[in-house]
């Protein structure tokens, strides 16, 4: 179940890179139910993306974004970077 705060998190990156990135959000990433957040793969030319702020130079290469609630601890960190490397599909190339 999402909280109020993933939630709003995972809508804001959506709405922040509508129109300059594909968003895809709670991606399963392994079969034993690991999700990304938002994995992001940038469609248009890196100066709109950038001019969309620090989210927007985020996402001017093809990332994982994870919202954090709190100040993640280290385990939080090692958790999200063992999604980020289990995560298979192919990134498209940008053209």
């Amino acid at each position: 179940m999402q909280s109020p705060f993933d939630a709003m998190a995972k809508a804001l990156i959506d709405a922040a890179l509508e129109g300059v990135c594909d968003v895809s959000l709670q991606e399963p990433v392994a079969q034993d139910a690991l999700y990304s957040d938002a994995v992001i793969d940038p469609r248009a030319p890196t100066e709109a993306i950038t001019a969309r702020g620090i989210l927007g130079r985020m996402a001017s290469v093809p990332c994982v974004i994870k919202a954090f609630a709190t100040v993640p601890t280290a385990f939080d960190v090692d958790r999200c970077v063992a999604r980020t490397s289990l995560r298979t599909r192919p990134r498209r190339s940008l053209e």
